[in-house]
C-alpha cells in the first residue's frame, strides 16, 4: 500500500436514499477504505455480506440496521443476494438546535454513532421496512434537482427514535449535560489535531475543566481527558492501517512535534509502539 491519506466519500446532498446491490464484491465495484463525510445506515432485510468499519469486520445479517458515522473508515466487502436499503445524510437534514427541542435529534444520532449494528425485533419490522420503503418512493419520484425534503425529514426522524430505544442509554429533551457532551465532542472532531489539552476544550464551551470532566464522566463512563486521548489514539490507529505515511508525518498531523513523545503516547495507551502495531 502507498497512500499518505484515507480518501473521502462525500455526498453533496443532504439526503440519499437507494436499494442495495443485490450481489458484489469489493474488486467488482472498486470499493477502497474511504472516511465518510455524512451518516450512513444499512437495513439488510434478507441475504448475506461483509464490510468493516474503523479495521473490524461485520458479517452482514438480516433484519439488521448498520451505523457508519462521519469520519469513520469504511469498506463494503461483499454482497450475497442482498435485499436491503442504504440511507446517506448530513446533519442539516436534522431540526435546527434553534427548534423547540433543542439538539434532541443531534443527540440521538450522536448516541446512536457509538453503534455500528442494531438487530431489530421483529414487531418493528414493518415500521422500518414501512419508513423506508416511503422515503424511497418520494425520493425516487421528484425529478427536480432541489428535493423537497419536508416528508424524508419527518420519516427519518422516527426512525431515528426507533433506532435509540434499543440503546440502553435514556435520552431527555432538556437533558443540558447531553448537550454539552454533545458540543464538546463536536469541538474534539474539529479540533484535536491540534489540540489534546482539557482546558482548551473547557475554555472554548465556558466550563471549567472539572465540570467538563464530570458531564464527560456521566455521559461515557470516561474521563474528558481520556475521550481526548482515545480520538487521538482512533486517529492514529487509523493511519497506520490504511495509509504509509512516515511516523514523523502521522506525528505531525496529529499535533506530535516530538516523534519520541508521539510513539511513548502511543505505547502507553495501548502497550504496542507504533511499528508493532502496524506489524500486528
Amino acid at each position: 500500500m502507498n497512500r499518505t491519506y484515507i480518501p473521502y466519500q462525500s455526498n453533496e446532498k443532504a439526503f440519499l436514499i437507494r436499494k442495495i446491490r443485490a450481489n458484489f464484491n469489493a474488486l467488482s465495484i472498486n470499493e477502497h477504505p474511504h472516511r465518510h463525510e455524512f451518516t450512513e445506515f444499512m437495513y439488510i432485510k434478507s441475504g448475506t455480506g461483509k464490510h468493516e468499519v474503523d479495521g473490524v469486520e461485520y458479517n452482514l445479517g438480516k433484519n439488521t440496521i448498520y451505523i457508519i458515522s462521519k469520519g469513520q473508515v469504511h469498506n463494503f466487502l461483499l454482497a450475497k443476494n442482498i435485499e436491503g436499503i442504504l440511507i446517506r445524510f448530513q446533519d442539516s437534514i436534522l431540526p435546527a438546535v434553534e427548534s423547540q427541542n433543542e439538539g434532541f435529534y443531534h443527540n440521538l444520532l450522536f448516541n446512536l454513532n457509538r453503534h455500528n449494528e442494531l438487530l431489530l425485533k421483529k414487531e418493528d419490522l414493518s415500521l422500518v421496512e414501512l419508513l423506508l420503503a416511503r422515503m424511497l418512493k418520494e425520493y425516487t419520484n421528484q425529478s427536480t434537482k432541489i428535493l423537497d425534503l419536508s416528508l424524508i425529514q419527518h420519516l427519518l426522524y422516527p426512525l431515528i427514535i426507533l433506532m435509540n430505544r434499543y440503546i440502553e442509554t435514556k435520552l431527555d429533551v432538556q437533558d443540558y449535560q447531553q448537550d454539552q457532551y454533545t458540543q464538546f465532542i463536536n469541538l474534539l472532531e474539529q479540533s484535536f489535531k491540534q489540540h489534546h489539552d482539557l482546558g482548551f476544550y473547557a475554555q472554548k464551551l465556558g466550563l471549567t475543566k472539572r465540570k467538563l470532566s464530570e458531564v464527560a464522566q456521566k455521559k461515557s463512563g470516561k474521563s474528558a481527558k481520556k475521550v481526548i486521548n482515545d480520538r487521538v489514539l482512533t486517529e492514529a490507529k487509523r493511519l497506520m492501517k490504511y495509509t504509509s505515511l512516515p511516523l514523523k508525518e502521522m506525528a505531525d498531523r496529529l499535533g506530535f512535534k516530538d516523534i519520541g513523545y508521539f510513539c511513548r503516547y502511543f505505547k502507553k495507551a495501548t502497550g504496542l509502539t507504533p511499528s508493532d502495531y502496524k506489524a500486528g
